[in-house]
């Protein structure tokens, strides 16, 4: 059971960075195009970027443990 422990924890933060590399990307190029249609500086932040992937992550691990809860509470005979 901890190696399936470890495979789910594994894919949530996996899943947690191939999202947040994606949204990044996105983000910055909408900031540059916000600060260009109304000519009001808006960076991006190292910690707004550190703010958000702690979010994420933290989002991916209460995932992760709720899905170990129903693994747990899951009956083996009843998954085959």
């Amino acid at each position: 059971q901890g190696y399936l422990i470890y495979v789910v924890f594994a894919s949530a933060f996996i899943l947690a960075f191939l999202g947040f590399v994606p949204g990044l990307f996105i983000s910055l190029g909408l900031y540059n195009l916000a600060e260009s249609a109304i000519f009001i500086p808006m960076p991006m932040s190292t910690s707004k970027i550190l703010m958000v992937f702690g979010l994420i992550s933290g989002m991916c691990a209460i995932s992760g443990l709720l899905a170990i809860q129903k693994l747990r509470a899951a009956n083996p005979a009843d998954m085959f």
